[in-house]
């Protein structure tokens, strides 16, 4: 009876010291944040470290963080391995919206092969890299929307087999090659809106995955010729447009639907 109880006892004392360990570790994250607020957000351990007027990365941060907003900080720019240099190996998500941003070193993510959401919106975004996400193959959303981008490299999504959203509304986009969404299984949406193309032609759609989700592309000055009713065709087919596109010419055709 008494070896009984001292096994229960044993066992008492294991489980009560193991909790506490469990503790601390939660309370040492937490402590790790500084002028941040830490905080479990849907399961994962998260950072809100925006509008705190950080020009960089803070290095402070637990190493176990998985979720950072570091918007509305001046950053300006994410330069080489901004991430890995400061242990945040395992973020799943990434927020940096309006932050200034001009420039994203090539090699900024690298590390991030854990990342599955990345907000860079509201920046001045010019240039995009070919090799920008070649670390973050599971990311599964991308905005890129409200940047000033004039021009995609063909390879720049590629290997993100399980990328659902694409955002690069509201650029300067003017044009992309026929490969710049090809082999993106995952793909349900692209925005393209309010950005400048004037015409799609057909060799680009037909790289296009085939799925029943969305393209939305107003907002953009169509010029509404027979190859633009070629296209139109191939977006109905493929069920790939979500608002019709609004001719900016000709003259004759300005402020109507692109199509017949």
């Amino acid at each position: 009876m008494i070896k009984v109880l001292n096994i229960y006892a044993f066992f008492t004392v294991l489980l009560i010291a193991t909790s506490c360990t469990g503790n601390q570790e939660v309370e040492g994250w937490m402590q790790s944040c500084n002028n941040c607020t830490c905080v479990w957000l849907n399961g994962r351990k998260a950072a809100n470290c925006s509008n705190l007027q950080l020009n960089e990365v803070p290095s402070h941060l637990s190493r176990e963080m998985e979720d950072i907003d570091l918007s509305g900080n001046p950053l300006r720019r994410l330069g080489v391995l901004s991430f890995l240099v400061n242990g945040l190996i395992k973020l799943e998500v990434l927020r940096c919206q309006n932050c200034s941003l001009i420039s994203i070193h090539e090699i900024a993510l690298d590390g991030l092969v854990l990342l599955k959401k990345l907000d860079l919106s509201k920046n001045r975004i010019v240039r995009v890299y070919r090799d920008s996400f070649r670390h973050t193959r599971r990311l599964e959303s991308l905005n890129l929307s409200f940047n000033r981008i004039h021009s995609l490299e063909s390879s720049t999504f590629s290997g993100l087999y399980y990328l659902q959203e694409i955002l690069l509304n509201d650029n300067q986009i003017s044009f992309l090659k026929a490969i710049t969404f090809e082999k993106l299984p995952s793909l349900q949406h692209i925005n393209l809106a309010n950005n400048e193309f004037e015409e799609i032609f057909t060799d680009y759609t037909e790289n296009l995955p085939e799925f029943n989700s969305t393209l939305d592309l107003q907002g953009n000055p169509w010029i509404c010729d027979c190859r633009m009713e070629e296209v139109r065709k191939t977006f109905l087919r493929k069920k790939l447009l979500t608002v019709p596109a609004i001719c900016a010419e000709p003259s004759s055709l300005k402020g109507n639907l692109g199509q017949k």
